[in-house]
């Protein structure tokens, strides 16, 4: 996403994506599989989906092997974008100062 709103996004990723089929494949337009999973590792440290996808991601990459495409199903385990309404990472958010208290919402 280059334009629209945080709020054009949510829409399109958690009511538009979300819903397709989980086996889905999603391809990005560019290899950033890594540095999206360092993210998603730093607000979301306990997930064991991102712990796991990253280091996959890892030998892949000294393999000299694509990261892509993922499923929805995978997405929706580890993409914090695609599990913004998740306590873990509302808290993490709030305690990094990214996120007010009062600006959390329900999963």
């Amino acid at each position: 996403f280059f334009e629209g709103t945080a709020q054009d996004m949510n829409k399109a990723l958690n009511e538009t994506v979300a819903n397709l089929p989980k086996n889905t494949l999603v391809f990005c337009g560019h290899e950033y599989t890594e540095k999206n999973l360092e993210f998603a590792a730093s607000v979301d440290p306990q997930n064991p989906y991102v712990l796991r996808k990253l280091d996959w991601v890892r030998r892949q990459k000294t393999e000299n092997l694509p990261t892509i495409p993922s499923t929805l199903k995978e997405e929706l385990e580890y993409n914090p974008f695609m599990r913004c309404g998740e306590p873990m990472i509302q808290n993490t958010l709030v305690e990094k100062g990214e996120l007010a208290e009062e600006n959390k919402t329900d999963p």
